[in-house]
């Protein structure tokens, strides 16, 4: 099979490679995806640059944790997939070295989700790390029932379906973005309101719009940046739910004005979650992809022999979708 790899950590022009490999064969209770096309996470192109705390752990290492194609064999004892089923894969490159970025790919039978039938590909390749760290903002504090959410980083993958996520629940969205037309795709998710940082009156605009009550529930995807506003911002005894620390990974927090204020603070990352929340996030992704009202923004498709210049696109930061690669065609 043809697969793009790399053998050391760097930039992505020195050590990506683009060549044969084996086809692997899937074991018992795995099944092997002949992959379509492979979705490009930032924690994708961190491990391949060799960032703090992601060593290389295997001699060679086949890149992204998402992706969407047909089944093409199945190992003895699985049962809930055939060959010729459409399905998206999460997790493909959690804990072991083979992902996405390859004409094939094996997996644990649990981690191929059946594709509604008129979901393309890279729509598929769109919804894994994103998806399940979205529903997991939601599922961490469930049942979760307010009347404002406040969501930071709306525009991105993961807070784009969070916003859509939270309008499916009835509750009235805030997104917090950079830029007009992060504004623009940021109200397109569904955000009742999109508030540019950027801009001088974003301050007084966020105390309007929060009113005396302020929020019940804000999502965070850089809290370095946005911590010192917490009690500001959330409503007494309210939760703050963090999935990100882009400017940061260490940052100073006055705990006892947070106390103070009783807020709940949590920390969740979408690739590892208790298994029952990943059933309920699966099952209403799915749904969600079926119906239409969860659709994932794709902001550039690249061919799999373009993989370094899609991960120089994700690493330049300021994403407003998912980076795709496509791998295979009819």
């Amino acid at each position: 099979m043809q697969a793009a790899y790399y053998s050391r950590q760097g930039p992505a022009r020195e050590v990506l490679v683009l060549s044969e490999l084996n086809t692997p064969l899937p074991g018992p209770g795995e099944i092997r995806v002949r992959i379509r096309a492979s979705g490009i996470n930032p924690a994708d192109v961190k491990r391949r640059a060799g960032a703090p705390a992601r060593p290389m752990c295997w001699p060679i290492v086949i890149p992204h944790s998402d992706g969407a194609g047909t089944v093409d064999a199945v190992g003895r004892g699985v049962r809930s997939v055939k060959e010729g089923d459409r399905v998206w894969v999460w997790n493909a490159q959690w804990r072991q070295p083979f992902g996405t970025a390859a004409e094939h790919v094996v997996v644990p039978e649990c981690q191929a989700v059946a594709l509604p039938p008129a979901v393309p590909f890279d729509v598929g390749a769109a919804v894994g790390v994103p998806g399940l760290t979205a529903h997991r903002c939601l599922s961490v504090v469930s049942p979760l029932a307010c009347e404002r959410a406040l969501v930071y980083g709306a525009a991105g993958a993961i807070g784009f379906l969070l916003v859509q996520l939270l309008k499916s629940r009835g509750t009235h969205v805030t997104a917090v973005v950079s830029s007009d037309r992060k504004r623009e795709i940021a109200l397109s998710a569904g955000a009742d309101e999109a508030l540019d940082y950027s801009k001088p009156t974003f301050a007084s605009e966020l105390d309007r719009v929060g009113g005396s009550d302020r929020f019940r529930f804000i999502a965070d995807v850089d809290m370095g940046a946005h911590c010192a506003s917490y009690t500001c911002n959330a409503a007494r005894h309210g939760h703050i739910v963090v999935f990100g620390s882009a400017s940061n990974m260490q940052p100073s927090v006055d705990v006892l004005a947070l106390q103070k204020h009783g807020v709940s603070l949590h920390f969740i990352a979408g690739a590892d979650q208790p298994p029952r929340h990943v059933a309920e996030a699966l099952d209403e992704i799915n749904r969600g992809l079926a119906s239409g009202a969860l659709t994932p923004r794709i902001q550039s498709r690249f061919p799999l022999r373009e993989i370094a210049s899609a991960h120089e696109l994700v690493e330049a930061g300021s994403l407003e979708g998912k980076v795709i690669l496509e791998v295979m065609h009819d």
